[in-house]
C-alpha cells in the first residue's frame, strides 16, 4: 500500500512538471504571436550637419527576427541639447520601413540634436529600448562650455549566472566606466576579510574583464583597484549565498555547452531543475536536470540553424522559480549578405553624372538604403544596423562602440562580445509574468490604419443636408500630384476617408455635389485624424556622446572653406531695378497654382501632417 502511494505521488509530480513545462511553452507562444516587441534602427544620410540642412533618414522596424506587422505609423521626436522639443514627426510604414526628414533650424546654436524614434506599439513596453541618438551639428557658433566635472570611475561586478554561491567556483565579470559612462582601463586585486590577495585582474577590452573566484562561507571580498588616471578605489564584491545553483555557459563550435552545479546541502527544490533556452521570445530548448545523485550536470544545445542574436539560458528550480540566467550571442553570420556594387560611369568633373549599379545575388526580397557622402566629413561608425537590431536593441544600458562586435569573425572579437553578454542584462520580459500567465497591459493597440481625413459640413442651420449627399475631394501634394475621392456626407455633416497616405503637406479642395446652394452657404472643417501618442515637450536626455574633437575641427575648417569659396565665386550684383505691376492677392495666387475647372475660385483647405 505504501509503495502504491509513493508511485501515485511520483506520477502526480511528473505530471505536474510536464504541465508546467507545457504552460511555459504555451505562454512563450502567446508572447511571440501577440506581444512581440519591436526594434528600430535609423539610417541617416550622413553623420554631421549644418544649420539649414535637411537630415534625411530611413527607419527599419523589426519584431523579433521578422518584419513587423504591428505598426503602420512611425514617430520621431527631435530635441535640442537642453531637452526641449523641436518637432514631433509622423511617417507611414511600408514593408517594415519608413522614410522621412528633419530640417535643422537655420538659427540653431547647439552642437547636437537628439532624436528619439519609436512606434506606438513600442510604448507598451520598456521605453529603455526606444531608439535614441545624438546627431552632430556643426554650426560654427560657440556655445557655453559645460561645467567641469571631477573625473571619477566606478566598477560593477557580475557573477556568471547571477549570484556568488559559497563553495562553488565562479567566473566574475566586471565593467568599469568613468563619470560619463565611457569605459576606462583598470587593474586591481581581490582580497578576503584578512586582507589576503586572492586574485589580481586587469581589464582587457573597453573596461571589461573577468576573474575566477571560489567564495567560502564566513568570508567577504573586497576589490582594491586603480583606473587609468591613477585614482585608487575600494569596492565590495556582491555577498555570496550559502546555498544555490551555479550556471555556466559557453559556445563551442556549433553548440552551447552549459553546466549546472548545486551546493552539497542544497534543498530538494534545487535537486530537480529545468533549463529553458529562448531566442526572440521563442522556446529553443527545454530539459529537466536531475541533481539528486550528482552535484554537476552538463548539457548541450545545438545552435547551427539559429538566426543571429541573443540566446537566453534560464534555470528554474523544481517549483519553476527562476534562479539563474546566462545570455550568449549566437552568430552564424546568417544576418548578412554582400551585394555587388559596380561603377557604370565615373566622372569627377563638377556636376558630372556618376552611375553605379547595385546587384543583390540572393533571391530574397531586399529593402535597402544607400547614402553618398563626402569622405572627408566626420563619420560615426560606432553603430550600424546589425549592432542596433541584433545587440543594442535587446540589452539595457550603454554598449560602447557596438559595431566593433560585428567587425570580423575572430576569436578575440567573439570573446570581447561574450564579456558584453556577461555584463549586460537581457530583460525583454519577466519570467514571473509568464509563469503566472500574465500578459502585458497594452496602452496602445496595433495600428489598424494609417491616417484618416475627417471633417464636418456646417450649414449654419439655414439648410439641412439631404440624404445620400456626396462630396468630391481632391488632395494635392507639394509636387502637384493629386488623389481624388468621392465621399458620402452624413445628414449630421460628418464625413471621413480612411487608409490615406501622404507626406508633409497637402491641400484639400472640395465640392458638395449636385447642390449649388449648399456650396454657397456651407463651411467645412477638416481634421487629419492621425493616430495619437503621448510625447513630452521637455525631456531629460540620456548621456551625451563624446564628440571626436579632431574630426569635428576638420569638418569645421572644411565648412569655412566652402563658405569662403561661395563668397569668392558669387556673381556681381546688378544695380537695383524697380518693376511696377499689379499684385495678386493670396486667393488668386492659390487658385492659379492649384485649381482649375469646376474647382476654380472654390473652397480649399490646406493642412500639414508633419507638425500635427
Amino acid at each position: 500500500m505504501e509503495k502504491r502511494k509513493q508511485f501515485i505521488f511520483i506520477v502526480l509530480l511528473l505530471l505536474s512538471i510536464t504541465l508546467k513545462a507545457q504552460q511555459v511553452d504555451s505562454m512563450l507562444t502567446v508572447y511571440k504571436n501577440d506581444f512581440q516587441q519591436e526594434k528600430v534602427y535609423l539610417h541617416f544620410d550622413k553623420s554631421i550637419y549644418k544649420n539649414g540642412e535637411i537630415i534625411w533618414f530611413k527607419a527599419y522596424i523589426l519584431a523579433g527576427k521578422s518584419l513587423s506587422i504591428y505598426s503602420k505609423n512611425f514617430y520621431a521626436d527631435w530635441y535640442d541639447e537642453k531637452g526641449n522639443l523641436l518637432k514631433h514627426t509622423i511617417h507611414p510604414i511600408f514593408e517594415s520601413s519608413a522614410k522621412g526628414q528633419f530640417d535643422v533650424p537655420t538659427n540653431y546654436i547647439g552642437q547636437t540634436i537628439h532624436v528619439k524614434a519609436y512606434t506606438r506599439w513600442m510604448l507598451n513596453f520598456d521605453t529603455a529600448f526606444l531608439f535614441n541618438k545624438y546627431i552632430v551639428i556643426n554650426n560654427n557658433k560657440t556655445t557655453a562650455k559645460p561645467s567641469q566635472v571631477k573625473n571619477f570611475s566606478s566598477i560593477h561586478f557580475f557573477p556568471e549566472g547571477g549570484d556568488l554561491i559559497n563553495g562553488l567556483s565562479a567566473n566574475v565579470a566586471f565593467l568599469a566606466t568613468d563619470q560619463n559612462g565611457k569605459p576606462v582601463t583598470v587593474r586591481g586585486g581581490i582580497f578576503n576579510v584578512a586582507n589576503q590577495l586572492i586574485d589580481s585582474f586587469t581589464s582587457i577590452h573597453n573596461g571589461m574583464g573577468s576573474f575566477a573566484l571560489d567564495p567560502t562561507a564566513n568570508e567577504t571580498y573586497t576589490c582594491n583597484w586603480a583606473d587609468e588616471n591613477g585614482n585608487n578605489y575600494t569596492t565590495k564584491l556582491p555577498t555570496a549565498k550559502n546555498m544555490g545553483i551555479a550556471l555556466t555557459g559557453q559556445i563551442v563550435k556549433n553548440k552551447v555547452v552549459f553546466s549546472t552545479t548545486r551546493t552539497a546541502d542544497a534543498s530538494e527544490n534545487f535537486k530537480t531543475l529545468h533549463v529553458v533556452a529562448t531566442q526572440n521570445q521563442q522556446e529553443i530548448y527545454n530539459a529537466a536536470v536531475n541533481l539528486t545523485s550528482k552535484k554537476t550536470v552538463l548539457g548541450q544545445i545545438p545552435i547551427e540553424n539559429l538566426p543571429t542574436g541573443i540566446l537566453q539560458l534560464s534555470v528554474f528550480d523544481n517549483n519553476w522559480l527562476p534562479i539563474a540566467e546566462r545570455i550568449l550571442f549566437v552568430n552564424n553570420h546568417l544576418h548578412q549578405f554582400f551585394p555587388d556594387l559596380v561603377t557604370v560611369k565615373q566622372d569627377e568633373k563638377k556636376r558630372s553624372k556618376n552611375s553605379f549599379e547595385l546587384t543583390v545575388n540572393d533571391t530574397v526580397f531586399s529593402n535597402l538604403s544607400i547614402s553618398v557622402t563626402d569622405a572627408n566629413l566626420f563619420s560615426d561608425t560606432t553603430t550600424n544596423i546589425f549592432s542596433q537590431l541584433l545587440l543594442s536593441g535587446d540589452l539595457k544600458g550603454n554598449i560602447y562602440n557596438p559595431s566593433y562586435y560585428f567587425s570580423n569573425a575572430s576569436d578575440s572579437v567573439a570573446n570581447h562580445l561574450d564579456l558584453v553578454m556577461l555584463t549586460h542584462g537581457w530583460r525583454r520580459y519577466k519570467w514571473e509574468d509568464i509563469l503566472n500567465k500574465k500578459t502585458p497591459s497594452l496602452i496602445y493597440a496595433r495600428d489598424s490604419d494609417y491616417l484618416q481625413i475627417k471633417g464636418k459640413v456646417f450649414t449654419g442651420g439655414s439648410a439641412g443636408i439631404k440624404p445620400n449627399q456626396m462630396m468630391t475631394l481632391i488632395l494635392q501634394s507639394k509636387d502637384s500630384s493629386k488623389q481624388y475621392f468621392v465621399l458620402p456626407v452624413k445628414q449630421n455633416g460628418n464625413f471621413e476617408q480612411k487608409r490615406l497616405i501622404f507626406f508633409d503637406t497637402v491641400r484639400a479642395f472640395y465640392q458638395l455635389n449636385n447642390d449649388k446652394r449648399l456650396n454657397e452657404i456651407a463651411s467645412v472643417n477638416f481634421q487629419n485624424a492621425l493616430p495619437q501618442v503621448r510625447f513630452s515637450k521637455t525631456v531629460t536626455l540620456p548621456q551625451q556622446i563624446e564628440l571626436d574633437s579632431f574630426a569635428f575641427a576638420r569638418n569645421n575648417a572644411l565648412n569655412i572653406l566652402i563658405e569662403q569659396l561661395k563668397k569668392d565665386t558669387k556673381v556681381p550684383m546688378l544695380k537695383e531695378v524697380i518693376v511696377t505691376t499689379k499684385i495678386k492677392n493670396a486667393k488668386e495666387i492659390l487658385d492659379d497654382k492649384y485649381t482649375s475647372g469646376l474647382f476654380k475660385d472654390n473652397n480649399g483647405y490646406a493642412f500639414n501632417v508633419i507638425d500635427d
